[in-house]
């Protein structure tokens, strides 16, 4: 993967700003008022975030340790 392309920055920048429009937009399929409808949707935009970084992490360190051999 070319990290250099300006293909993967659109189509990251892409996800991201669907990731955003859809947390913002399910806080409005709940029965409150706008604005704690508003406020439900910015909430929830870091809880995606969040797990990719721990996944980012998991596969760090999994690379960097070496696999434990089942024993039988």
């Amino acid at each position: 993967m070319d990290w250099r392309s300006s293909h993967v920055w659109q189509l990251g920048g892409a996800l991201i700003g669907v990731a955003f429009i859809g947390k913002i937009a399910a806080g409005f399929f709940i029965r409150e008022s706008r604005f704690r409808q508003m406020a439900i949707g910015l909430a929830m935009i870091p809880r995606g975030e969040v797990g990719l970084i721990f996944a980012q992490l998991g596969l760090t360190q999994a690379s960097s340790t070496p696999r434990p051999t089942p024993r039988c």
